[in-house]
């Protein structure tokens, strides 16, 4: 920011005119401030939120009692997340990348007359509905707009189970079915696992309360 010049300051010297903080620039302190180490990057071991437990919970009593800052958040997840698309199955990129017009209209035929593939959207339409993925996508960003950070788990049946309505051969029938996304609060989540290598979430130490060893 100039400093403007009045009147008054016509007969000044032009060395007293400048930016405001350029005499100030060598003396700014750039170093960490050591006595502030629960503020700075936690160590791949233990990645963790910077807020403490009261804090989360000032966050969250933030959310639910102002009404202005929640509209603020809801609004923002809205637009982030819109309104819930149509299922769409269309080849990657690798497959029509250069090609004419003419083969990729055969391949995205090839795509639609395979029913395998249509066996896989009719499973995913299927298990949306009853994980509710939009209200859960919803429920995430909202834990990540107000706490820092959120997380979802899994709950699936096992691969064998007679009430899976997946089709038997691949797909998520592999590794057993989801049947639920269950938020899982802040405030129980006690440790984050990185891979110290290629810093890849891994998994957390979550405290359900009744049996503190299970682990998420």
């Amino acid at each position: 920011m100039l400093l403007p010049l009045i009147d008054d300051d016509l007969d000044q010297n032009d060395n007293q005119l400048g930016l405001i903080g350029l005499n100030d620039r060598l003396n700014w302190n750039h170093n960490l401030d050591k006595t502030r180490r629960t503020l700075s990057g936690a160590a791949i071991q233990n990645v963790r939120t910077l807020l403490n437990t009261e804090q989360l919970k000032d966050c969250a009593e933030a959310y639910t009692n102002c009404g202005f800052l929640r509209s603020v958040i809801d609004k923002n997840i809205f637009f982030m997340i819109g309104e819930r698309t149509r299922f769409l199955i269309e080849p990657n990129n690798e497959l029509i990348e250069g090609r004419e017009d003419k083969e990729i209209k055969e391949i995205e035929k090839n795509i639609n007359d395979n029913t395998k593939y249509n066996q896989l959207r009719i499973d995913l339409l299927r298990l949306n509905k009853r994980v509710e993925l939009q209200d859960r996508l919803n429920k995430l960003l909202t834990g990540v707009w107000v706490f820092g950070r959120s997380f979802l788990q899994i709950e699936r049946l096992q691969p064998d189970d007679p009430t899976s309505t997946l089709s038997t051969t691949g797909g998520s029938r592999i590794y057993g079915e989801p049947i639920a996304l269950k938020p899982l609060t802040p405030f129980r989540i006690e440790k984050t696992l990185v891979d110290d290598k290629k810093y890849t979430f891994e998994g957390l130490l979550y405290n359900y309360g009744v049996n503190a060893n299970k682990t998420g």
